[in-house]
């Protein structure tokens, strides 16, 4: 029997606004679900949180998380991490990021994008002489098959 989108969510909040003392196996118990359709719910509630938010990868959504969580204590964080979609280790991957001098992201893109297109280059002219290698080793051992088969060439004497 499926749930009602708002039975869901109600367990959802449940399970996000917990507290230091519950777990999501008695949040899970307490409703009648099972623990891993609860930790399915988070994990898709947590994609669709962050990859819905159109400003979700932007500096200054991160600046507002690193804000209000920065006199935090780890309970606090954690909950407040729950409730918001993210985890801990992303607010230290924001601030290392925020805090580095990074200015020209613009030139770095290009130089990359060339980098990139340099490589597929070089790919494709391996690939393409991995291919007229074996080519030519293949030739070469029919060549010798034939010699061994009919005898040696007339060029050759």
């Amino acid at each position: 029997m499926a749930l009602s989108s708002t039975v869901k969510e109600s367990v959802l909040l449940k399970a996000l606004n917990r507290g230091p003392g519950v777990t999501l196996k008695s949040v899970a118990k307490a409703n009648n679900i099972a623990v891993s359709t609860l930790g399915k719910w988070l994990t898709q509630r947590r994609k669709t949180s962050i990859t819905s938010s159109p400003r979700s990868n932007t500096r200054e959504h991160w600046l507002n998380h690193l804000l209000n969580t920065k006199d935090m204590d780890d309970v606090s964080l954690g909950t407040y991490c729950r409730k918001h979609g993210i985890y801990s280790h992303q607010l230290t991957d924001w601030k290392n990021t925020l805090m580095s001098h990074k200015t020209n992201d613009k030139a770095e893109n290009q130089a990359l994008k060339k980098l990139k297109e340099e490589n597929k280059q070089l790919q494709r002219e391996i690939a393409r002489k991995d291919k007229a290698l074996a080519e030519a080793s293949a030739l070469l051992i029919l060549k010798k098959k034939a010699n061994l088969i009919w005898g040696v060439d007339e060029d050759d004497s």
